[in-house]
């Protein structure tokens, strides 16, 4: 219990209160509060003290026994924020329904992308709820201090989308700016409002005489209940107050005033009536948001003996709330808590900083640094706030919470962060981290200022130490998409980088590795695998983890670019290797590990090694998840992109791409070019899908301007981003018939990819050019750019770059038809074509069979051995919906049958297809004719 979270989150506000030892049953609100199938919004708004907090609390305990599964969320002030509240959502929404890694990849994403639109995760929040088999209730409590129009159009939404699985549930003083008079004009609302949740006649005599023990006779009690008009605070003031009084009538006599001044008069009452050393515990403890015992102790001037005095209050109705089963934290009632900070501030106003300090301090060690943070800022006492965000920012960095260092430096006024040149560097790299191009300005200021002030230090080495830190913010910063981006500007960076130190020098490794980005981005592939090698040379010599890391992931990319997959393999296992022996844990699993995963994954697609390359993708994914650096994130998605689309998941494969756009908005442009190339695989002649390629084409050629130099390489500028929009461009022009646009960019680009020894990117430039020749009518020059990427391709086998439709697998199956290749270039022609979905018996074809009016020859099923056992009907109905990418769950939805049942199938279908997964299976099925492909 005192172990802190490895997640900053505070737990606490994700737990249903812990019931109170004496309460007023409400049966009487629990039971209309059914949920039937069409309320998809339970609203209880009523102002302070109406007991809406308990009734919530109460009603939750009574949904457990019928199945129902509770998601509270208990909101406060710093949850009026977009990002913050959607991690709380997501987090209360895995408790109730069990963590899935839907709602883990939400999190990621969430906690490392500050600027993220929290309506774009919605559609996977709510097919994530969908797919549970749990029914849920959201409980959203004291929505009230809630402003932000991000949020509330968030709940909105869900409000109009919800599963039938889902309900929920807020609690609030005030009507929320929700569409409420259209849910209850569709009697999909149900409201408890201030009349419904006051306390009757007998309510109020059981509070008063058993829960509080004040035996009052019933004409006191009606008495109170008249003038409080059953508000309940009111009457547990009053009962407070008239604890232990002699002369109750003459109180109860002189009890009036509105709910304000009742709530003044009475707190004061109250307090004033506790021993001294209470009232000082209560005023030094109104700083918390949440107490605990230890924490409690450790401010300056509490008495001794904190645990035992808050049980005391507890067991007192003394205003304080248990936040878990075990009574370790409470919290005070909103309404106390606010009137105890008041009177600090009248009548301590110097003591609150110490306070704040001392609450900082104590939380910090026991990990809890998101809310020491808010102390250590409260304290207004800004050289100690500085020193504890630079101190504590880079344990939120390791653990991907970006968005948190920004907040941080984002609460100090202007004229400190301008006097501290970590704090300029940090907010800096905050915003450089969203690789959004509209924040470049601000971190160059931020630099800038931090610039000046390291030019001022007298201690050279904290001097060193700062441009390290502002140099990795460069980094980030030419990572951002840019078709014009001065990568000779980047280039001189990389050189003042290196002349801080000697060579061989660990403090090089940012240099060189800055070095190599330059280099990749204008094509310099030997000057960047240098520059490279060197870098991870120096990482593995100092031990830097992360140096090893990332050069690898690089010289892994280039080595793919280079077209030496074997190799590019190699490189990978290596870096494995050297960081396993970096590591003093050897299986320790690492999030940075996973860009390793995603590279090797990569080249294993190409290699058509497609279980393999799934695992390794999957799994960096997973490891790395949401909040990675975008440019490993992009090479993820698109690599899962196409596997998906090999294997004929269209939907997932397209979810990939709206995921990436959700945690890099910049890169819309390229999603959008996928989903073009997407539709012009699948619905080549669709006029819809022509329509669309020419509007997206006549949009990205705007945008990018006439003047663009080729695309490069490598993360700078998003170099490889705007490539693979380029190749969609072309594809596209191409379907469209305008050859004429492509082929002086196509030649160019060949003869650069071949100057600078590309060859992957020679092979697949080289095969849009043959189509684009094809659609021309020139069969001499399509032969010539078929025949060199074959040539070029062939000695390291590339298998998934000839995998780009119909137009492709036509012009391919002819070249074998008319001989165009001979011997092993033969052998290795028809090994394309049984990856692709050619015919595979190519010698029994007829010439003038090579192409049909619908681009697939009579005999372009792969042959296949007769099966052992034939599939049945509904294995065959399973194994369609199996390569729709459908869930075993989907499936039984859909044939109407169990998921036992299915998983049935599903081993007698890879026992017949000679399969060791589902993945294999579908393949498998597509290379014997038994799907269509």
């Amino acid at each position: 219990m005192m172990n802190a979270q490895s997640s900053p989150l505070i737990l606490t506000k994700l737990r249903v209160p812990a019931p109170r030892p004496r309460i007023v049953p409400r049966g009487r609100l629990v039971e209309p509060l059914t949920l039937e199938p069409g309320t998809g919004l339970v609203l209880v708004c009523a102002p302070a003290g109406y007991g809406k907090t308990t009734l919530l609390a109460e009603w939750s305990q009574s949904l457990l026994p019928k199945g129902i599964t509770v998601a509270w969320y208990a909101l406060d002030a710093s949850d009026d924020d977009p990002i913050p509240f959607g991690c709380y959502l997501i987090a209360s929404l895995s408790q109730a329904l069990g963590l899935t890694s839907e709602l883990a990849h939400i999190t990621q994403l969430l906690r490392s992308s500050p600027e993220i639109d929290i309506q774009k995760i919605l559609p996977a929040v709510i097919n994530a709820i969908d797919a549970s088999d749990r029914d849920c209730v959201l409980i959203l409590d004291d929505y009230h201090l809630i402003s932000a129009p991000a949020v509330h159009s968030a709940i909105a939404f869900l409000l109009e989308h919800l599963p039938e699985n889902m309900h929920i549930v807020i609690g609030s003083r005030s009507d929320p700016p929700l569409p409420l008079a259209r849910l209850r004009a569709r009697g999909q609302l149900l409201e408890l409002r201030a009349a419904d949740l006051r306390f009757t006649a007998d309510e109020t005599a059981l509070f008063l005489n058993e829960v509080m023990r004040l035996e009052l006779a019933p004409e006191l009690v009606n008495v109170l209940e008249a003038r409080t008009e059953g508000w309940i605070a009111g009457l547990q003031l009053a009962a407070l107050s008239l604890s232990g009084r002699a002369d109750k009538e003459g109180f109860i006599a002189s009890f009036t005033g509105t709910h304000r001044h009742l709530v003044e008069y009475l707190l004061e009452e109250v307090v004033s009536r506790q021993p001294e050393e209470v009232q000082v515990f209560l005023q030094a403890t109104s700083i918390l948001d949440r107490l605990c015992g230890p924490l409690c102790a450790a401010l300056p001037g509490v008495p001794a003996g904190s645990e035992s005095l808050l049980d005391q209050l507890e067991r007192t109705n003394l205003f304080v709330v248990a936040l878990d089963d075990e009574g370790y934290w409470y919290r005070y009632h909103h309404l106390f808590r606010d009137f105890l900070r008041t009177q600090l501030h009248k009548t301590s106003p110097e003591r609150a900083a110490g306070l704040h300090r001392a609450a900082s301090e104590w939380l910090a060690a026991h990990g809890f640094l998101r809310e020491a943070a808010q102390h250590a800022l409260q304290t207004h006492e800004w050289v100690y706030a500085a020193a504890f965000v630079e101190q504590h920012s880079f344990t939120m960095i390791i653990h991907s919470e970006i968005s948190t260092i920004y907040e941080w430096c984002a609460a100090f006024p202007e004229e400190v962060l301008q006097q501290h040149p970590l704090l300029c560097i940090l907010q800096g790299l905050a915003l450089a981290y969203r690789f959004r191009r509209q924040n470049r300005a601000r971190v160059e200021e931020r630099l800038r200022q931090a610039y000046q002030l390291i030019a001022a230090l007298e201690d050279r080495q904290s001097a060193r130490e700062l441009n390290e830190l502002a140099a990795v913010v460069h980094t980030f910063l030419a990572m951002v998409p840019d078709p014009q981006a001065d990568f000779q500007k980047q280039r001189g960076l990389a050189q003042v980088m290196l002349g801080y130190y000697p060579a061989g020098d660990p403090g090089q490794f940012s240099g060189l590795l800055f070095t190599g980005y330059a280099d990749l981005a204008v094509h310099n592939a030997p000057a960047a695998a240098e520059a490279l090698e060197s870098a991870r040379r120096i990482a593995l010599q100092a031990r830097l983890f992360f140096g090893v890391v990332e050069s690898t992931f690089h010289l892994t990319r280039l080595a793919h670019s280079q077209g030496q997959l074997r190799h590019a393999v190699e490189v990978c296992q290596q870096g494995r290797a050297d960081i396993a022996s970096l590591l003093t844990q050897p299986e320790q699993e690492l999030p940075a590990l996973g860009c390793l995963d995603i590279a090797l994954g990569s080249v294993l697609l190409e290699q058509n090694r497609l279980a393999e390359a799934e695992e390794h993708l999957l799994h960096g994914l997973e490891v790395m998840g949401w909040g990675m650096n975008p440019y490993y994130l992009f090479t993820a998605c698109v690599a899962l992109f196409r596997l998906r689309e090999i294997q004929g998941r269209s939907t997932e494969a397209v979810e990939y791409l709206m995921r990436l756009e959700a945690a890099w908005p910049d890169v819309v442009f390229c999603t959008r070019a996928l989903r073009i190339r997407h539709a012009l695989r699948t619905t080549p002649e669709d006029p819809t899908t022509l329509a669309e390629a020419a509007n997206w084409c006549q949009d990205f050629s705007s945008s990018v301007g006439q003047d663009v130099s080729p695309p490069g390489l490598g993360p700078f500028g998003a170099a490889e981003v705007y490539y693979l929009a380029y190749l969609v461009w072309a594809h596209a022009q191409i379907a469209l018939g305008n050859t004429q646009a492509v082929q002086a960019f196509l030649t160019q680009q060949i003869e650069l990819a071949e100057a600078h020894g590309l060859t992957h990117r020679v092979v697949e430039l080289s095969l849009l050019e043959a189509q684009a020749w094809r659609v021309a009518g020139d069969n001499r020059q399509t032969w010539a750019a078929l025949e060199r990427a074959l040539v070029k391709a062939q000695p390291q086998g590339h298998l998934r770059i000839f995998d780009q439709g119909a137009a492709l697998t036509r012009l391919l199956v002819e070249a074998a038809s008319h001989g165009l290749a001979r011997g092993k270039p033969r052998d290795y022609l028809e090994r394309i074509l049984a990856v692709i979905g050619g015919p595979k018996d190519l010698e029994t074809r007829r010439e003038g069979d090579a192409i049909l009016p619908d681009g697939v020859s009579r005999s372009s099923q792969v042959s296949r051995p007769e099966l052992v056992e034939r599939l049945s009907e509904r294995e065959l109905e399973v194994l369609r919906l199996m390569a729709r990418g459908a869930s075993n769950q989907a499936i039984a939805g859909q044939l109407v049958i169990t998921v036992g049942t299915v998983k049935s199938h599903i081993n007698h279908i890879l026992g017949k297809l000679e399969a060791h997964n589902r993945t294999e299976a579908v393949a498998r099925a597509r290379e014997w004719g038994l799907l269509e492909i």
